[in-house]
């Protein structure tokens, strides 16, 4: 399959109080809907629209980013109908798909949001490389 379009419909970020001891942050990917994408310029070619919800807590109480958003594939056509249909019966995605769409989106929302976390003055909810001096 090919990203072939990635769009943000939301991106709200709020921070309720000043950081005070140890913060938490947890992180949540949901798709949302799955449904069928019609393709500009083919009327044969369909893709798959996905919506997503992506959610940082700063706990405790301390704020959160939210990014929600599409991002659209295309594949075979075999593919395409396979994972429509087991989203439509099951509610779940083919293993090889959600893997693709959940590397892709993990990867661009958790960057996105570190950007967000910066402007906001919130941590960073991810672990940073650290280098630490070695005692003599």
């Amino acid at each position: 399959m090919a990203l072939i379009g990635f769009h943000y419909t939301r991106i709200n970020a709020s921070k309720d109080k000043a950081i005070t001891g140890k913060v938490k942050a947890d992180n949540n990917l949901t798709l949302n809907k799955v449904t069928e994408a019609k393709l500009m310029g083919s009327s044969t070619q369909k893709g798959i629209e996905f919506a997503f919800s992506f959610k940082v807590n700063y706990e405790p109480g301390i704020g959160t980013i939210e990014l929600d958003g599409k991002i659209v594939y295309m594949g075979a056509q075999e593919k395409v109908k396979e994972t429509l249909a087991d989203w439509d019966k099951k509610k779940k995605l083919p293993q090889d798909v959600l893997e693709e769409v959940y590397n892709h989106l993990l990867h661009r929302l958790n960057i996105e949001a570190l950007l967000v976390a910066k402007e906001m003055q919130l941590p960073s909810h991810l672990p940073m490389p650290k280098i630490n001096q070695k005692k003599k």
